[in-house]
């Protein structure tokens, strides 16, 4: 499929969302648009300050997109375009916006406050503190997954851009082994691939006469 279709399809799923779903969601919350927020009713100029919407929106926008440029392009790489497209639009609709859209809720609410004060006031200082180590905790994993993801992805290459799993089939091939589970198996590799690899060692050989060669001159 074309990727600007994709594009397309996703920017109308999530216009759609917005519109139905959050519209919705607001009405049995029962937000009010006209309400002041803390902001407003607390200015003081330093933790309180009225700001564009527009600009609150581009923050909240790169908080829960920050992620997505860096394990987007590899988890689809991984499992395939549509996986991945219908993970980013069914849980960023159903999961990320409304996770997102309700702890705002709740900060507004309870005059800006984080959502470790506010667990804090609701349940207690034992739960805020868990919530503390939960969000570190996550934090590091969260770090530790994004670095295992891309270093598994440069690790399939070389210097030279060669996929390194290819390389380690065809040197299976070549010696007729093949390892799966500990359990050493003889496979007969197919004519085609017998053929690539003797015209890949007449080549190496040739290489390697020919810097010989240079190198004796």
């Amino acid at each position: 499929m074309n990727t600007l279709v994709i594009v397309l399809i996703a920017a109308v799923v999530l216009v759609c969302a917005y519109a139905g779903y959050g519209r919705w969601l607001a009405k049995t919350w029962g937000v009010d648009p006209n309400a002041k927020t803390p902001a407003v009713r607390l200015e003081d100029g330093k933790d309180y300050v009225p700001t564009n919407g527009w600009t609150v929106f581009a923050h909240q926008f790169s908080s829960i997109a920050g992620a997505g440029p860096v394990t987007g392009a590899i988890q689809a790489a991984a499992f395939g375009w549509l996986p991945v497209l219908l993970w980013v639009l069914i849980g960023g609709i159903f999961f990320g916006a409304v996770t997102d859209f309700g702890a705002l809720y709740a900060s507004v609410k309870n005059d800006g406050k984080s959502m470790g004060l506010l667990i804090e006031k609701y349940i207690g200082k034992t739960g805020r503190k868990l919530f503390l180590l939960f969000c570190w905790l996550f934090c590091g994993i969260v770090i530790a997954a994004f670095a295992d993801m891309v270093a598994g992805t440069f690790n399939a290459f070389d210097a030279d851009g060669a996929q390194v799993e290819a390389a380690n089939d065809q040197r299976r091939c070549r010696h007729g082994l093949h390892h799966v589970h500990g359990v050493r198996r003889y496979l007969r590799p197919a004519p085609e691939k017998v053929q690539l690899l003797r015209l890949e060692r007449k080549r190496t050989r040739h290489c390697l006469h020919r810097a010989v060669l240079c190198a004796s001159a």
